[in-house]
């Protein structure tokens, strides 16, 4: 809400969240114990304006063992609001409730998800070399791609594709770009495609 006083405009925080509920949508399934994962959260409104605090949880018999940062989201009457979030499954494996929550911890959405044993350490290896889309591209828009084969335990998350360069002998990295989050199961291998913006400079 926002009030007029002495020419100057103050905000509250405006919370109707009886009338707010939240689903959330595993981006990979399942998780895997020590890696990234990504959800993408829904919060519906069927009240009054809402304007606050909500953030992730993984609990375990009512005890949260894995929170995420907070969202400060704002959700008009009869409208949705989504956004994705990444965490990191640090918990030990077995089932979970997977929860979204306002800043009070009012609970407005779960569901339950599994942690599974990424089955130990990954070991990744390039197959062939990194594929340009052009030799010529701009910085702000690489495209690339490369096969990556996993001969260890289960790999999810985001690899990042550097520019190598040298001074005074040495070697350095330089510009970046990620990929999007993947998984690379045991023995498997997959395309992986980098496309972006690069970060930083040489």
């Amino acid at each position: 809400d926002m009030e007029i006083k002495g020419g100057k405009a103050y905000f509250t925080e405006h919370r109707d969240l009886d009338a707010l509920s939240a689903t959330m949508t595993l981006n990979s399934n399942p998780i895997y114990q020590g890696m990234p994962f990504s959800v993408t959260t829904s919060v519906a409104n069927s009240g009054g304006e809402f304007y606050g605090d909500i953030s992730l949880a993984l609990e375990q018999d009512n005890v949260v063992k894995l929170k995420s940062s907070t969202f400060k989201i704002a959700v008009a009457p009869g409208k949705t609001f989504t956004f994705t979030t990444n965490l990191t499954a640090d918990v030990p494996v077995g089932d979970y409730n997977l929860v979204a929550m306002d800043a009070t911890g009012r609970i407005l959405g779960t569901t339950p998800v599994t942690v599974v044993d990424a089955g130990g350490q990954f070991n990744l290896q390039l197959v062939g070399d990194l594929t340009p889309e052009s030799q010529y591209m701009p910085a702000n828009d690489v495209n690339a791609k490369v096969t990556v084969r996993n001969s260890g335990g289960v790999f999810a998350g985001a690899l990042t594709m550097y520019i190598v360069y040298e001074s005074g002998g040495s070697y350095y990295e330089g510009q970046s770009v990620n990929s999007d989050n993947i998984v690379i199961p045991k023995d498997g291998q997959v395309e992986v495609n980098f496309h972006g913006e690069f970060a930083g400079s040489v």
